[in-house]
């Protein structure tokens, strides 16, 4: 009897044992898989950076007015107490370039053949010009003109021949060579000359010396007005050049008949007088 209870005991505890392995087994099959960890992506991190601002120095505004020294002042300018001077200044110059018309006219039975030969002297001319130095692009056409003439004794109206001319406008840079030049021309068969006048190539310089002497001229015309009104010259209220130019006395050039080659023509070009003038407003006490 006691070995089948014992028996029995046995079995049961088996039968147990193998419910609960099943039950474990089950559990772990039927469990979720667990989550693969992520990789931890880093948090970029903001780092406030000072920024750098220039400091701006104040710049002084800029006056045209005179410094005027510690302790003094200077008026203000009363429109009844003005002078005003008109000054000029006169520089001479030597000039350094040289113009003047030249050509030719040729008279002839038809206007087709004054034309021809006007236009071959013509030719002669210029080629006459280029072997004496001046460039092409100082000689320039200044007129062709063609035009009938008329004898008004004739019987017969109507013009009985015509004339025609070719004229060159002519920048002579080397003012030395002038006169060879006119020897050339007229050697060519050029028979219009006219205009001869002088210039400066660059008269800068020369109107700043003009300018300052003008200004010079002014202040003892001014102090002498002030000096009649028994007052001084307290200020410079305005300054103003008024216009400027140069000139020199009129020049021409004409023929008397042929010029020989190997005598030359003298050119006297004499000196130029730049000049400028300026207004000046002075006040006074």
């Amino acid at each position: 009897m006691r070995p089948k209870i014992f028996y029995g005991v046995v079995s049961v505890a088996i039968l147990v044992v193998l419910a609960g392995t099943l039950l474990v087994v089950a559990l772990l099959v039927n469990r979720p898989a667990a989550a693969t960890p992520q990789a931890a992506v880093p948090t970029p991190t903001l780092t406030a950076t000072p920024m750098s601002i220039p400091t701006l120095t104040p710049t002084p505004a800029l006056t045209s007015q005179a410094q005027v020294p510690a302790g003094e002042t200077t008026p203000a300018p009363n429109p009844n107490k003005i002078i005003t001077i008109t000054s000029v200044g006169q520089v001479k110059v030597v000039p350094d370039v040289a113009y003047l018309n030249v050509g030719s006219e040729i008279q002839a039975p038809t206007a087709t053949e004054a034309m021809a030969k006007a236009g071959t002297t013509s030719e002669a001319i210029y080629n006459a010009l280029i072997a004496e130095g001046v460039t092409t692009d100082t000689i320039q056409t200044s007129g062709i003109n063609v035009y009938p003439v008329n004898d008004p004794t004739a019987i017969t109206k109507g013009p009985n021949g015509y004339r025609a001319s070719f004229t060159y406008y002519v920048t002579i840079s080397e003012i030395g060579n002038a006169g060879k030049i006119l020897d050339s021309v007229t050697n060519a068969g050029a028979n219009q000359i006219s205009g001869l006048s002088y210039g400066i190539k660059d008269d800068t310089g020369y109107r700043v010396q003009a300018l300052e002497k003008a200004i010079q001229l002014a202040r003892p015309k001014a102090d002498a007005i002030a000096r009649s009104l028994g007052t001084e010259i307290t200020q410079v209220l305005t300054v103003q050049e008024v216009q400027g130019s140069y000139y020199s006395p009129s020049s021409a050039y004409g023929l008397g008949g042929k010029t020989d080659a190997s005598t030359g023509v003298t050119i006297a070009p004499g000196a130029l007088t730049v000049s400028v003038q300026v207004s000046i407003s002075y006040g006074f006490r």
